[in-house]
C-alpha cells in the first residue's frame, strides 16, 4: 500500500529539485550575457546587458549571441525595461563601424535612476566606432598629380578626411586686397535674424589684377583676421568694375559680419584669403568639390596612394543629442565609454539663406544683427556651433575613455543646465573647433535675477532674446573635467578656444594636456567689465554666474600658433563672491598648470582679460614663453588677484594693478630660472600636470602624432 504522506514529500522534492535546475539555467543564461564584462562593472546578478552588434539585427533580442544592429533598437528595448523597473543596464557595442545618418536623440525616457545609470559601453577589447560619414571610392588620376572621383552630392563640401587626417579646402596662395565697400542692403529690424534695423555695405571692391578667375565664383570663400577672431563669409556674385571687380557677399550674413563694431566687424579694407575653387588646387592635401558636374577632386600628399586609401566624406554635424525639457525636466544617469566618434561636418552657421563663420572671440559666433558694441546686447546676438555631443538639461551625465577625431566644429558641449557630469579621459584629436565647451554666452544673466545680489540689486534684466527661457536656463554646475588629451583643435575656426567655459558654477578644470591650436589653449569666464559698468545695459548690475572654479595640474603647450591677445589660459570675470572680511575672501585658484612653447611674439602664458577678478595664480611653471607670463596689468579694470611662488625661463613680466579697486593684485616670490636649471618644486609641476600615471601609457598607444 503507497504512503501517501511520503509520496508527497518526494514529489515535493522533485519539484522543488526542477525550480532549482531552471532557475540555475536562468542564471547562467544572465552570466551568458556577461562574459567579456570588463572588471569593475557592476555585478552580473544586478545587471542587465543589452549587446548591439554591426552583424547584428534589430529583430533579435540583444542578447551577446543574438545582438541587435543599432543604437534606436536598444533605446526602445531600454525603455520597456525601464517602465518594468529593471536597473542597472548595461549596453555593450561591439566592435566595427556604425553608419550614423540622422542625429541620435535621447530624452528624458532614456535615462537612468539615481545610483543605476545607463551604461553605452564598448565590449571589452573592442572598439565600435560611430562613423559620420561616407567612403569614396573609384578615384582615377588626372593632371599636375590632381586625383578625381564621382561624389553624389548637390552642397558645398567644407571636409574631406584622408587617411584619419583632414585635408585642406582648396586655397588661393595669395592674399587680395579690399579697397571698400559697395552697394547697400537695408535691414528692417524684424527679420528673424535681426535685433535691430540698419544698413551695411552688400559688397566689397578689390583689383582685377589680385582677382582670380574661377569657374564658379558663388562656391568662393573669403577670409579676414584680426588680433583675435575672424570673420568667414561666402560670396554669391562677381561683378566686373573696369579696373576692379565687385565681391557680391552671401546676405544676411556680411550685413550681420559688419554690425560687431572695432576688433571684431568685417573690415572691408584689408587682406582676404580665398577659399574653395578648382584653380586653387595646387598644394598636396588640398582638395575641392565640383557641386555642378559632381566631381570631387582632391591633391596627395607625399607618400599617399589613392589606391587603397581611406577617404571619407562627412555627411553628419551632430552624433548625439541629450535634451531635458526644462530645470525641472531633466535627461539623467547616462554614460557613454569606450566609443569613437569620427567623421562629421561643419556647414558653418546659417542665417536666412546664406552662411558664414563670424567669430566675436572663441567660439561664440555671431549670428543676428546687432549693436556695434557687441557686449551691450548681452550676447544675445550670438550662438555657439553645432558640436558631435551636444547635453541641455541633464544631469549625472559621463563621457568617459572616448575617442573624438575628425570632428567638423566642437565635440562636446555641456551647453545648458547640466549638472554633476563628468568629462573624463578622452581622446580629442583633429577638431574643427573647440573640444570641449561648458556654458553660453547668455548665461552673463540667469533669469531676471532680482534679489539681494551681493547688495548690488534688486535689479531686472530684460533676457526676452536669450536662446533659452526662463524656465529652461540654467548655468551648468559641478562639472569635472579631467585627464583629457587633446591635440589639434581650431582646424576649421581658428579663433576657438581648446577648452571653453563660458559660465558656471562649480566647474573643475585639471589634469588635462592640451597641444597644437591657433588659439588660446583653456578659458574660464566670460562678460568684459560688465561688473564696473562700462558696458551700457549691465551698469550697477554684476553677473553672479561664476563661482567655485578651479584651474589646476593642466598642461598646455604649442598653443596661440595663428591669433594672440589670448592666453595659454585666458580668464574673465568675477570668480568669488565679495566678503566683507578681507581675510576670508575667497580666490579661484590657477595653481600647478605647466605652459610652454606658444607661437610668436605677443602671447601671455596666462591672461586675466577684462573685469578679471579674484584669482590666485600659484606654483605654475612657464617654459619658453615670448611675450608676459601672467599678464595682470590694469588694463581693464582688473584686479584682487594674487601671483605667488610661480617659476620662469623667460623674463618674468608682471604688471601690478593700480585700478579703482583695492585691495591691489599682490605679486610675490616668482622665482626667474636661469640657463634652465629648474628648482625642485619647478620639477614636480612639470611632472605632475597634465595626464595622471594611469592613462599617460594608455594614451601613447592610441593617438597618432600630428
Amino acid at each position: 500500500m503507497i504512503n501517501i504522506k511520503s509520496f508527497i514529500f518526494k514529489l515535493m522534492d522533485r519539484i522543488n529539485l526542477f525550480c532549482f535546475m531552471v532557475l540555475l539555467f536562468c542564471v547562467s543564461l544572465a552570466h551568458a550575457g556577461e562574459k567579456g564584462t570588463p572588471p569593475g562593472d557592476p555585478g552580473p546578478l544586478r545587471q542587465t546587458a543589452i549587446y548591439i552588434s554591426p552583424e547584428g539585427n534589430d529583430r533579435w533580442d540583444g542578447s551577446i549571441n543574438h545582438p541587435l544592429r543599432n543604437i534606436p533598437a536598444a533605446q526602445a528595448k531600454i525603455r520597456l525595461l525601464m517602465k518594468k523597473g529593471t536597473q542597472d543596464i548595461i549596453v555593450f557595442l561591439r566592435g566595427g563601424d556604425y553608419p550614423i545618418s540622422k542625429t541620435l536623440v535621447f530624452g528624458p525616457e532614456d535615462s537612468g535612476k539615481e545610483g543605476h545609470p545607463i551604461i553605452w559601453k564598448a565590449f571589452q577589447g573592442e572598439q565600435p566606432v560611430l562613423n559620420g560619414g561616407t567612403a569614396v571610392i573609384d578615384w582615377q588620376k588626372g593632371e599636375n598629380g590632381i586625383w578625381q572621383a564621382k561624389l553624389d552630392r548637390n552642397e558645398k563640401l567644407r571636409q574631406l578626411y584622408v587617411n584619419d587626417k583632414p585635408a585642406t579646402l582648396s586655397r588661393y596662395k595669395k592674399t587680395v586686397k579690399g579697397l571698400g565697400g559697395y552697394g547697400r542692403f537695408e535691414i528692417k529690424g524684424d527679420e528673424p535674424w535681426a535685433n535691430h534695423s540698419g544698413a551695411e555695405i552688400d559688397g566689397v571692391r578689390v583689383n582685377s589684377s589680385e582677382m582670380p578667375v574661377v569657374s564658379h565664383p558663388d562656391d568662393l570663400e573669403i577670409l579676414s583676421q584680426t588680433t583675435w577672431t575672424t570673420s568667414r563669409l561666402c560670396i554669391r556674385e562677381i561683378l566686373p568694375k573696369g579696373d576692379q571687380q565687385v565681391l557680391l557677399l552671401a546676405q544676411p550674413f556680411a550685413a550681420i559680419s559688419q554690425s560687431m563694431g572695432s576688433g571684431t566687424a568685417f573690415s572691408l579694407k584689408t587682406d582676404y584669403t580665398l577659399f574653395n575653387a578648382k584653380e586653387f588646387l595646387t598644394e598636396p592635401g588640398e582638395f575641392y568639390f565640383d557641386r555642378y558636374s559632381g566631381i570631387l577632386y582632391y591633391k596627395p600628399r607625399d607618400g599617399e596612394d589613392l589606391v587603397g586609401a581611406k577617404i571619407v566624406v562627412p555627411q553628419i554635424e551632430s552624433f548625439i543629442q541629450i535634451n531635458g525639457k526644462d530645470l525641472k525636466t531633466h535627461v539623467s544617469n547616462i554614460g557613454f565609454e569606450g566609443l569613437t566618434f569620427v567623421n562629421t561636418a561643419w556647414k558653418m552657421m546659417k542665417a536666412g539663406e546664406s552662411y558664414g563663420a563670424v567669430g566675436s572671440q572663441s567660439n561664440c559666433l555671431t549670428v543676428k544683427y546687432g549693436e556695434k558694441n557687441w557686449h551691450d546686447d548681452l550676447y544675445q546676438a550670438t550662438a555657439l556651433p553645432v558640436a558631435a555631443v551636444e547635453v541641455n538639461s541633464a544631469d549625472h551625465i559621463v563621457f568617459e575613455g572616448n575617442i573624438f577625431k575628425l570632428n567638423g566644429s566642437m565635440s562636446v558641449n555641456f551647453e545648458n543646465d547640466v549638472v554633476s557630469s563628468r568629462i573624463e579621459g578622452n581622446v580629442f584629436q583633429y577638431i574643427g573647433g573647440v573640444a570641449i565647451n561648458v556654458g553660453n554666452p547668455q548665461h552673463v544673466y540667469i533669469g531676471k535675477q532680482n534679489g539681494d545680489n551681493e547688495g548690488f540689486g534688486p535689479y531686472h534684466i530684460d533676457n526676452s532674446r536669450d536662446k533659452y527661457p526662463d524656465d529652461v536656463e540654467g548655468l551648468c554646475t559641478d562639472i569635472l573635467i579631467s585627464n583629457n588629451l587633446i591635440r589639434n583643435t581650431g582646424i576649421e575656426h581658428h579663433p576657438s578656444v581648446v577648452l571653453m567655459v563660458y559660465f558656471g558654477h562649480g566647474i573643475n578644470i585639471t589634469h588635462n594636456d592640451i597641444e597644437f591650436a591657433p588659439y588660446t589653449g583653456i578659458n574660464l569666464g566670460w562678460g568684459w567689465e560688465e561688473w564696473n559698468g562700462t558696458i551700457r545695459r549691465s551698469k550697477g548690475k554684476p553677473s553672479l554666474s561664476l563661482r567655485n572654479n578651479s584651474v589646476t595640474f593642466n598642461k598646455v603647450g604649442h598653443v596661440l600658433q595663428t591669433l594672440h591677445d589670448g592666453g595659454g589660459i585666458y580668464l574673465l570675470g568675477r570668480q568669488s563672491e565679495i566678503t566683507k572680511d578681507v581675510s576670508k575672501q575667497q580666490f579661484t585658484p590657477v595653481c600647478n598648470n605647466y605652459l610652454y612653447d606658444f607661437g610668436g611674439v605677443t602671447r601671455a602664458g596666462i591672461h586675466p582679460d577684462n573685469g578679471a577678478e579674484y584669482f590666485l595664480f600659484q606654483n605654475n611653471v612657464f617654459n619658453h614663453l615670448p611675450w608676459s607670463l601672467i599678464k595682470v596689468s590694469d588694463y581693464g579694470l582688473k584686479g584682487h588677484c594674487r601671483v605667488e611662488n610661480n617659476y620662469a625661463n623667460t623674463a618674468l613680466y608682471f604688471t601690478e594693478g593700480n585700478n579703482m579697486y583695492a585691495p591691489y593684485t599682490v605679486i610675490k616670490d616668482n622665482v626667474d630660472v636661469e640657463n634652465d636649471v629648474w628648482p625642485e618644486e619647478a620639477k614636480k609641476v612639470m611632472d605632475e600636470s597634465g595626464l595622471e600615471a594611469k592613462y599617460r601609457d594608455h594614451f601613447s598607444k592610441i593617438v597618432s602624432k600630428p
